[in-house]
């Protein structure tokens, strides 16, 4: 379990919500690093495109995680160093995912001549592409936290 072997090795104590937040985000980068994988190795420029719609769910999930703890940190249930480590976790995870996303761009890339860079590409997916909103939709329902209020803490 990451988020044992995380709170062990760092010496940080995790809240039950935090460590059901971390959890969930955690699956999400190990299914968007093993859709990559599987597009990559097996050059298929229709798999690679579902990793950009759970790239953006993963983005989302970041910062709900991080509002979450700034709303915990408020309530005084956890504490900065737990915080600290949180952000760190956070944006290790996010790197992982762009870097997944621009593998997958690459997929792509070899069978479409009008995708000049990957974000003119990507924001043309986001605002044209109904398969993608349906895909962040469906990656939404499937690894969300909720959001807190400072009054929900």
């Amino acid at each position: 379990d990451l988020v044992a072997t995380f709170d062990h090795e760092q010496h940080i104590d995790f809240s039950e919500a935090a460590k059901h937040e971390i959890s969930t985000i955690a699956s999400a980068v190990e299914m968007v690093l093993t859709i990559t994988t599987d597009a990559f190795f097996n050059d298929n420029p229709e798999l690679a495109s579902k990793v950009e719609p759970l790239n953006e769910v993963i983005d989302g999930l970041r910062e709900t995680i991080r509002g979450n703890h700034v709303v915990r940190l408020q309530k005084g249930n956890c504490s900065v160093q737990s915080g600290i480590s949180l952000v760190e976790l956070l944006n290790s995870f996010e790197r992982i995912s762009a870097y997944c996303s621009n593998i997958a761009f690459n997929v792509i890339a070899k069978y479409q001549t009008d995708a000049l860079d990957t974000h003119s590409y990507t924001e043309a997916l986001k605002n044209t592409s109904d398969a993608y909103k349906t895909m962040v939709r469906q990656y939404s329902e499937e690894f969300s936290v909720e959001k807190l209020s400072v009054t929900e803490a």
